[in-house]
């Protein structure tokens, strides 16, 4: 049986998963604090220098509002990173909004492993079933963890929550997707290792190609602006 991940393999698994979202055309992270979500808010700042713009805020529901916002005037989905826990339950607003707007949006929650689930361990809520009622689709990490998974399986998770959020072209809008992330301890990389990371991913190329999808159709019967999505600041609002 393999021993608990290191902290630093917690945040190159992070670092996968958004580098695949990143060349899928992630522009925006909004990042909310939290213990949990350490790996993913580790990643993104080590992806700022190649691009991606970086937002925090206190309050997830106002995190996930400000990137339902940049949604709407982007065309392209932001994407919001919160901890465990009722942290998660503060993104049902947003997601209603994203829902019946059309509007493309991507949860990224930090979670639990399942072995501290159902356990009496303080913020192990079923936080995989809070949002479900308004989300395009829920994609979830392995149950041991996210640095159990190959890079080819995070590339593939990154690419089908892209896909849902801008819709599948055939009837279906864009809207809010789910990413609900499990991640094992220890969380906290050392600076010495998140120092070497960062000069590795220096030393590498810049990601080609990084280029957002097309927009699609919108629903039938729903207000969707698809790919036409942007503010026009020249009309009153």
């Amino acid at each position: 049986m393999a021993g608990p991940p290191s902290s630093l393999a917690n945040v190159q698994a992070a670092l996968t998963l958004l580098r695949a979202l990143r060349r899928g055309g992630l522009t925006h992270a909004v990042l909310c604090p939290g213990s949990r979500s350490a790996p993913l808010a580790v990643a993104a700042a080590l992806l700022e220098p190649g691009g991606l713009r970086l937002h925090t805020a206190i309050d997830e529901r106002s995190a996930a509002f400000f990137a339902l916002g940049l949604g709407r005037g982007s065309g392209q989905p932001a994407t919001v990173i919160t901890t465990s826990g009722t942290a998660v339950a503060n993104l049902l607003p947003a997601a209603v909004e994203a829902d019946f707007g059309c509007l493309p949006l991507l949860l990224l929650t930090a979670d639990r492993p399942a072995r501290l689930k159902g356990c009496g361990a303080n913020q192990s809520v079923n936080q995989e079933a809070f949002l479900a009622c308004s989300c395009r689709w829920l994609g979830s990490g392995a149950p041991e963890g996210l640095a159990a998974m190959a890079p080819k399986e995070l590339e593939a998770l990154a690419s089908a929550a892209l896909a849902a959020a801008q819709g599948d072209g055939a009837g279906r809008g864009a809207g809010a997707v789910h990413l609900n992330l499990p991640f094992a301890e220890p969380l906290h990389a050392g600076g010495g290792e998140l120092v070497q990371l960062a000069a590795t991913l220096s030393s590498q190329p810049p990601e080609a190609g990084v280029v957002a999808p097309p927009g699609n159709p919108p629903a039938p019967g729903r207000f969707c602006p698809g790919d036409a999505a942007t503010l026009d600041p020249d009309r009153p609002g």
